[in-house]
């Protein structure tokens, strides 16, 4: 379909140009923030070997100062307690800056290795991106073959490949959707019954000699395809595995057949190119043409392969140049439009409808623009050549005889989705300083030096210490590349998006405490999951019912947060995380089940739930049936014992 320009002109549009735009710059600003992340995190490589190096030098003088104080001592004779202990101080001092150095090490490893998996993850999402920009939309002027395998369980293997400016080459992964005619292997005879042509074939007895004779293909079996949008190249097989059949090269939009040849043994006079019929060759043409209107309805994906000027995409140093280079190249189509439209603040095109009508399909500068807005200046500096900034221009009026056109709006955008994180490192140990068992600790006098006892934490936070707001990250010494579009919620929403069963944790009736630390971690979780990063949410989930703060908490507290996530609707598709998560809440399940003089029956309810989840059916059962006796024993009407039975009855 070729499209005009806003003032209805022709241009060389084939494509819906706007859509691509609206994309592509979606695409671009990912990279690009991308890309400033992991230059932040190769300085964040460096200053890091800085500090660890500063760190090791000054933990060395530090050494020094003290092995020459314990060394300078006046520790009295040799063999005196006070010699003895001298001896001792040496060897912790030694064992100390061993275990120190080591610490520094494995915590500057465990940094780098953290920022490695960031930027890993960073570059694993930029090529989906660009899946996702190529799968549904070429670039303008792209140049792409499509190609069809039949493998050896019956089924095709297709693939995509392509060529456009800047400088970019890829291949996308083509789906065969079940029922489509290319499913299962493709008879000719499914396209053109009874086809027929004339080819050089061996006849005779004993003499065998090639002569031109009528060849029936309609049971050959399409083995190969593929389609450059000017030729289609076929090649036709007797059967899927077998080797002998026809290949033909066929111009469909020409008529022509530029080249036809027989496929067989080697010893086979008849094999080789030949020529064509003049009376066969449209029937030919035809098989090229119903082989490429056939091909509709195969689904392109966004498993791409892709290489930017020779290079693999993915391993690009930066993706600004690329960026420049996607921008220069679309730079001419969109003044081009920008100067054809009848508005300044719109780019405009059109298309013909059904009775001479036309539909004009339009999106607003000040859209696209809104998508540069997260960039820095010095990046959205690099969409300059756009144009996208509104001049006041007189623009050309549509011919007055022209019906006025539909109008459509180009349809929001649906930018690429957050990056991933990756799995968090396991917490490294704390380095500690070995010593001989037999060396019995310093002593002074008659008393035994201990060392100190941690301060246990404690059972709330103190209110001026809250824990992080909902989808903001601790500092750490190695931030994580992360591109995240938060939803600002309020206080009221953030409320609405607690379930009810946990609300009570977060809004108390009037004169009742509320459980400060647990509403806030509740309110962080549920933000996640309304920010679509619900695998984190579960994450959260597991670290807080593991927690020992969790375990102080009342019991009606713990069974309404077990309860929000137990009972939840639905779950992520993450099987590690969810099953991480209901490990955690089975430990505190258990624990209010086998604390309770009375077990209640909700809290066997729970406890079967999670099990189920974790795959133990006997265990879960037997919860279930423990909670019914109960409720049965209490109130034979409840609602519960019908709930109870249901699930023990799904088992």
């Amino acid at each position: 379909m070729n499209y005009l320009y806003g003032d209805s002109t022709t241009s060389t549009l084939k494509s819906n140009f706007l859509e691509f735009l609206r994309d592509a710059i979606d695409f671009a600003v990912f990279v690009l923030q991308a890309d400033t992340r992991m230059k932040e995190g190769r300085v964040r490589v460096r200053v890091l070997g800085e500090e660890s190096d500063a760190e090791s030098g000054r933990l060395e003088r530090f050494i020094t100062s003290v092995s020459r104080a314990v060394q300078d001592g006046e520790k009295g004779a040799p063999g005196s307690p006070t010699a003895l202990c001298g001896d001792r101080l040496a060897s912790l001092i030694v064992d100390a800056h061993r275990a120190s150095i080591d610490g520094i090490r494995h915590d500057l490893s465990e940094a780098i290795a953290r920022i490695e998996a960031d930027e890993a993850a960073g570059r694993d999402a930029c090529v989906k991106a660009l899946g996702e920009l190529l799968a549904p939309h070429e670039p303008p002027d792209a140049s792409t073959v499509l190609g069809l395998g039949l493998l050896d369980s019956g089924r095709y293997d297709a693939t995509l490949e392509g060529k456009a400016e800047p400088a970019l080459a890829w291949t996308l992964e083509v789906g065969v959707p079940d029922g489509h005619a290319w499913s299962s292997p493709m008879r000719v005879e499914r396209l053109l019954p009874h086809l027929e042509i004339r080819a050089p074939q061996l006849a005779g007895w004993i003499s065998k000699e090639v002569k031109v004779r009528p060849l029936r293909i309609e049971r050959y079996v399409v083995t190969r395809l593929v389609d450059d949008a000017t030729t289609v190249r076929v090649e036709l097989r007797t059967e899927p595995t077998s080797g002998v059949g026809v290949d033909f090269e066929v111009d469909p939009d020409k008529g022509a057949v530029t080249k036809a040849q027989r496929v067989g043994p080697a010893d086979d006079q008849s094999v080789g190119v030949f020529d064509l019929q003049v009376e066969d060759v449209p029937l030919v043409v035809e098989l090229a043409q119903k082989l490429r209107e056939s091909l509709g309805g195969l689904e392109r994906r966004a498993n791409v392969a892709a290489t930017f000027d020779g290079a693999e995409f993915r391993t690009l140093p930066t993706f600004v140049d690329f960026v420049e280079r996607l921008v220069a190249m679309m730079a001419p189509i969109c003044q081009e439009i920008s100067a054809r439209s009848l508005t300044p603040n719109e780019l405009v095109i059109r298309r013909l409808l059904s009775n001479d009508r036309r539909e004009e399909i339009f999106v607003a500068k000040a859209t696209l623009r809104e998508k540069l807005a997260v960039l820095p200046a010095e990046s959205r500096a690099l969409f300059a050549p756009l144009g996208l900034d509104v001049v006041q221009q007189s623009k050309p009026s549509a011919p007055p005889s022209e019906p006025p056109p539909v109008r459509s709006e180009l349809p929001p955008s649906a930018p690429p989705p957050p990056i991933p994180k990756p799995p968090a490192p396991a917490a490294p140990k704390l380095p500690t300083v070995k010593t001989s068992k037999s060396a019995p600790p310093p002593s002074l006098g008659n008393r035994t030096l201990k060392p100190p006892t941690a301060v246990p934490p404690p059972k709330n936070p103190p209110a001026s210490t809250p824990p992080p707001a909902p989808g903001k990250r601790a500092t750490s010494d190695a931030p994580l590349v992360e591109i995240v579009e938060e939803v600002e919620m309020s206080s009221d929403a953030l409320l609405e998006a607690i379930p009810e069963s946990a609300r009570s944790i977060v809004e108390r009736s009037e004169g009742q405490p509320r459980n400060e630390a647990l509403g806030a971690a509740l309110k962080k979780i549920m933000t996640l999951s309304k920010n679509g990063r619900a695998v984190e949410a579960y994450e959260e989930y597991a670290s807080l019912f593991a927690s020992d703060t969790f375990a102080e908490y009342g019991p009606e507290e713990q069974r309404q947060a077990l309860k929000s996530m137990v009972l939840a609707k639905t779950h992520p598709p993450d099987k590690d995380a969810v099953t991480s998560a209901h490990r955690a809440a089975l430990t505190r399940l258990k624990a209010l089940v086998d604390e309770a003089a009375e077990p209640a029956p909700a809290d066997q309810e729970l406890l079967g739930v999670t099990y189920v989840f974790l795959g133990d059916e006997k265990a879960a059962s037997a919860a279930f049936q423990a909670g019914l006796d109960v409720e049965r024993a209490k109130n034979p009407q409840s609602d519960l014992i019908t709930t109870l039975m249901r699930r023990v009855s799904q088992l």
